[in-house]
């Protein structure tokens, strides 16, 4: 039984619930315009824009991932061309990792469960006149226990190649202690102009001048979607942030629709599985 909550008026573009076959039994669709509908039981990772400007004429924007995203690296589409995401060369650098991660990753690799390219962009975010990049690589073993490492790059293009820069890296994402699934990453910016990401619970900042420190945790009030295993995905002008938690021998999933430029809520759909 599914529960519908409005903030206003309803429109003609507000999104929608349907029945689906999918994990969860229903997905978000958007009534008059293209955007491909969103499926609580594929969390994406948390991506609050999906294109930037590297410079003026050079525009970067994020494509929709190929469905079989074991396989295959996520793509971009640089003043129109697209290009895939090359990131597989990092997760055996020596120079970005600690050793017992950088054995780890070359074991996980060797076992094949998980292909080098399955990575997942969290953010893209600027920053004090610059771009940056967020991507995540799953390797889930031989069990429900998954391994994520995190790295933020920034960015830089010609408006015909794309430059990564690694600038920090996350060993250790950690899972939700109930839902054993990794927790979610986010890329933002500050009000300050400085560069925020989450990661593993914990908030950190990366200065002007380069460093990077832990913020306190009340700030995560701004981010309440990070408390519980969720996701987000940004469709158009839409924010959608679902959520699912187990009650009894049920679970409850709920989605929260927002105005992505506003950060106003537009309506709530909640229903158990």
């Amino acid at each position: 039984m599914q529960k519908v909550q409005l903030f206003g008026p309803k429109k003609a573009d507000t999104p929608t619930l349907r029945r689906t076959k999918a994990y969860g039994g229903y997905e978000v669709v958007f009534p008059t315009t293209k955007l491909p509908p969103v499926r609580l039981g594929a969390p994406e990772g948390f991506l609050l824009q999906d294109r930037l400007a590297l410079t003026p004429g050079i525009t970067l924007q994020l494509l929709e991932h190929e469905k079989n995203i074991e396989r295959t690296p996520p793509s971009i589409s640089l003043n129109g061309q697209k290009q895939p995401l090359e990131l597989e060369r990092f997760l055996t650098d020596p120079a970005l990792w600690p050793a017992d991660v950088l054995n780890n990753t070359k074991y996980q690799l060797g076992q094949g469960y998980y292909h080098k390219s399955t990575f997942r962009v969290f953010g893209l975010a600027q920053s004090l006149g610059k771009s940056y990049l967020g991507a995540s690589w799953y390797s889930p073993a031989a069990t429900d226990r998954h391994d994520v490492l995190g790295l933020i790059f920034q960015l830089e293009g010609d408006g015909k190649t794309l430059q990564l820069l690694p600038l920090y890296t996350i060993p250790e994402v950690g899972n939700d202690p109930n839902t054993d699934m990794p927790r979610p990453l986010l890329l933002d910016t500050l009000p300050s102009g400085e560069l925020l990401l989450s990661a593993g619970g914990k908030l950190t900042r990366r200065a002007a001048s380069g460093t990077w420190s832990v913020l306190p945790s009340r700030l995560l009030g701004r981010y309440p979607q990070l408390l519980t295993y969720g996701a987000l995905w940004k469709r158009g002008r839409w924010l959608v942030t679902g959520r699912q938690w187990e009650m009894g021998k049920t679970i409850q999933f709920q989605v929260l629709v927002s105005d992505a430029a506003t950060r106003q809520k537009v309506c709530v759909f909640s229903w158990r599985g």
